[in-house]
């Protein structure tokens, strides 16, 4: 089911093709040590953040469950989103696409000169 899920997700990350990429290759990369240390922490700090959020699926009454835990404002992978450093919060995505609505709060933005 995980796969299915992941694959449902392929028409929203071709729009941001750069930032999918960035997210896996940094995952990998921070798996086997190989990342510089200030962008290892500023992973965590964002994966910290995204745990407490109201907006992570395993926080959010009534989510679906994919098998993996995303964010339910822009749907991705809450793993890989973190890790593309050079991406914004799923908030601000939410918040352009909704300007009417209420908007969510964003809780971090592209980290250096990504």
């Amino acid at each position: 089911m995980k796969w299915w899920e992941y694959l449902k997700l392929i028409p929203e990350g071709l729009k941001h093709p750069k930032d999918v990429l960035e997210g896996h290759v940094n995952n990998v990369r921070l798996t086997l040590g190989n990342l510089p240390e200030d962008e290892q922490d500023e992973i965590i700090r964002r994966r910290l953040i995204c745990e407490g959020c109201p907006n992570n699926s395993k926080n959010k009454e009534g989510a679906k469950e994919k098998g993996f835990d995303y964010c339910t404002l822009c749907s991705c992978p809450i793993n890989t989103k973190s890790a593309a450093l050079g991406a914004n919060c799923g908030a601000m995505q939410w918040n352009e696409k909704h300007p009417n609505e209420k908007p969510e709060e964003i809780r971090w933005t592209a980290y250096g000169d990504n």
